[in-house]
């Protein structure tokens, strides 16, 4: 059994690669990432959301209604906001019956290329009227201009290989699987030093295992490299934070508790 388990652990523990930003820009230069015709358009959706709301690959993505996206406004900007229903981490049982369910918002952008609000406004425009409330919906052979899709959702096994296949299709090399971009959204928060507690609040963990979602990339090797050499190389650096981080991030420096407040995050690069 353990050398059974020591020839399979590669494989059993082999985690989905992490979509770097200028990967992300490679896809959209190429038209993968795009809105000019159903498909792209659909593709677009299914990875905003998955980045932005740190989506899991499995039901969340497949069992997405409309009732949990609402789009809004406030002092910042136009604003897609989402509410999940049941999660892995959050079955809506007794033992999570005090449990707040995930609440993530994703500002739109300046680009309308990009923008995740004006995008999602373009897909809700091309449906059917009457349609399910499955958010997915698949699309039409032959669309006209004002439908693109039909009354259907997309088929499960179409929906998990999303992201397999965009990344297939620019040229890209590794193991990338539709929880990439849970651990691109993940992994992107921690390279910026955003405290752990909004990450967790973003991704949905209720423990420390959120840390296995978390890559380094080779700035961040080189840099723990030169620390461990007593090196000090001005263009070895990380990104560090716009302020200090208290071991209590809820605490101020004098010792008094913060007002909890609710922070949005944009993972769009």
């Amino acid at each position: 059994m353990k050398i059974g388990a020591s020839k399979w652990n590669g494989l059993l523990t082999k985690q989905a690669d992490v979509i770097s930003i200028d990967e992300e820009n490679i896809m959209w230069k190429q038209g993968i990432l795009g809105n000019s015709n159903p498909q792209t358009l659909l593709d677009k959706i299914v990875y905003l959301f998955g980045l932005n709301f740190a989506l899991r690959s499995g039901g969340e993505h497949r069992n997405l209604t409309l009732d949990q996206l609402w789009i809004g406004e406030n002092e910042q900007a136009p604003y897609l906001r989402y509410t999940e229903k049941i999660s892995k981490t959050n079955q809506r049982g007794l033992k999570e019956f005090r449990v707040n369910p995930k609440c993530v918002t994703a500002y739109g952008s300046d680009d309308p290329k990009r923008c995740i609000v004006k995008l999602y406004q373009q897909y809700l425009s091309l449906r059917p009227e009457h349609a399910m409330s499955m958010v997915y919906l698949r699309p039409l052979i032959k669309p006209t201009e004002k439908m693109w899709y039909a009354a259907a959702p997309v088929g499960r096994n179409t929906l998990a290989n999303t992201v397999k296949r965009l990344c297939e299709a620019a040229g890209f090399k590794g193991f990338f699987t539709n929880h990439s971009l849970r651990a691109t959204c993940a992994t992107r928060l921690f390279g910026s030093r955003v405290d752990e507690q909004l990450i967790a609040k973003t991704t949905g963990h209720r423990s420390n295992v959120i840390r296995a979602y978390t890559r380094s990339n080779t700035a961040q090797e080189a840099f723990v490299s030169s620390v461990i050499q007593g090196q000090s190389s001005s263009s070895t650096t990380v990104q560090s934070s716009k302020r200090p981080l208290s071991d209590d991030p809820d605490t101020t420096s004098d010792g008094k508790r913060r007002r909890s407040v609710h922070i949005s995050l944009n993972i769009n690069c």
